[in-house]
């Protein structure tokens, strides 16, 4: 036969009565006194083997049941992978249920991963011994294949084009792609104008300019992108871009409020 084979568990109901009925059915030649202390401890033993049986049924369904999204899992080895299995990923075990997986965090009600941060540790004065080595080379491309409200991958050497991690459709709220080496165009990226709230791009090299698309993000908290060398042209004349601190903008080329205004050279 083709399908999987279960385990092999009598029905604890059926294996109690089937139990005492047998017992029943036999012949005791004891004593009345010592046919009642055999019968009570008959029945104690039946009912506590009912009460093991009844315990090991109710734990099957959640030693056996996944929460985790299977595109979900079947992404996040991938990028595992591709990171060259880093040590501190060692919890991301193809037989365990990824909802329990450490760096990520699982929706209760849909059970889809939706939060992903893969940040380097940072070295603490108070601390000794080996810090772990960040993640570094190309990012996955895979990563475009999980559909993500938060995203951290702050302070680690990975480069290469990060552009796919934004988009019109996505439900990004949070994205902290601070400290890497990180090369897009930030001209041609598009933004979720209702979802997004936290974008923090500092010390990476981006270029191009901040576009109009930017200024259309209804709920923008935080915006960082200091320390992007090849930024240039003038801040948006928006009022939610202007609020920003202007050391948010610093070691940049662009130019404009909050910044010194733009000269014509």
């Amino acid at each position: 036969m083709g399908g999987k084979r279960g385990l092999c568990i009598p029905n604890p109901l059926a294996l109690f009565f089937y139990i005492n009925v047998k017992n029943e059915n036999h012949v005791d030649q004891r004593s009345p006194t010592l046919l009642a202390v055999s019968d009570f401890n008959r029945k104690m033993g039946s009912m506590l083997m009912l009460g093991l049986w009844l315990l090991l049924f109710s734990s099957l369904p959640l030693a056996f049941s996944e929460r985790c999204h299977p595109h979900d899992k079947k992404a996040l080895l991938q990028l595992k992978k591709d990171l060259n299995n880093p040590y501190f990923l060692a919890s991301w075990d193809p037989n365990e249920d990824c909802c329990e997986w450490y760096c990520v965090k699982c929706d209760e009600k849909t059970h889809r991963i939706y939060d992903l941060f893969l940040v380097s540790s940072i070295p603490d004065t108070n601390l000794s011994g080996q810090i772990p080595p960040s993640l570094s080379g190309p990012i996955p491309a895979g990563l475009s294949n999980l559909d993500l409200e938060r995203i951290d991958l702050s302070r680690n050497k990975l480069e290469g084009d990060s552009s796919m991690l934004f988009g019109s459709t996505k439900r990004m709220q949070v994205l902290d792609l601070s400290r890497n080496v990180f090369v897009f165009d930030l001209s041609r990226l598009k933004f979720p104008k209702k979802s997004l709230i936290w974008l923090d791009l500092n010390h990476n090299n981006i270029y191009g300019s901040i576009l109009v698309a930017l200024t259309k993000v209804e709920n923008l908290q935080q915006f960082d992108v200091s320390y992007n060398h090849w930024l240039n042209g003038q801040i948006l004349q928006n009022e939610e871009l202007q609020r920003f601190d202007k050391y948010l903008y610093f070691h940049t080329k662009l130019c404009g409020s909050p910044l010194p205004p733009c000269t014509n050279k």
